[in-house]
């Protein structure tokens, strides 16, 4: 399923868009996938194939923050195509990336203690 059209959601006159701070993880995720499936790239790939674009788009970014002068745009860019990779596969994969990532951060504090015994510094 496709989801909601990109009329469906609180449209910004002057953008012919979604709002841009309103969006949540379900919204971007189901306005991305009619991207997507508009440029005919729905099951274009497999899911070891979609994590080597992942990969990609982390090189781009670590590329952008070497550069001598960084420019916030084009980090904040490479840095949204990571997060789009990772809604396209969770799309092919049936998984509700939001409600993954609730969950997870919900798990990471009520186990603050567990981390902490690990003495990781990041």
């Amino acid at each position: 399923q496709v989801g909601k059209s990109c009329t469906d959601f609180k449209v910004n006159q002057e953008k012919e868009m979604p709002y841009r701070n309103a969006m949540d993880f379900e919204e971007a995720q189901e306005w991305h996938r009619e991207f997507i499936v508009k440029m005919g790239w729905d099951n274009s790939k497999t899911a070891l194939e979609a994590v080597a674009l992942i990969h990609e788009e982390a090189a781009e970014l670590g590329h952008e923050l070497r550069q001598v002068n960084t420019d916030e745009k084009a980090v904040a860019a490479e840095m949204a195509d990571i997060v789009l990779r990772v809604m396209d596969l969770a799309e092919d994969l049936n998984i509700n990336i939001g409600g993954a990532v609730f969950d997870k951060i919900s798990f990471n504090h009520q186990n603050i203690a567990h981390h902490k015994a690990k003495g990781r510094k990041v």
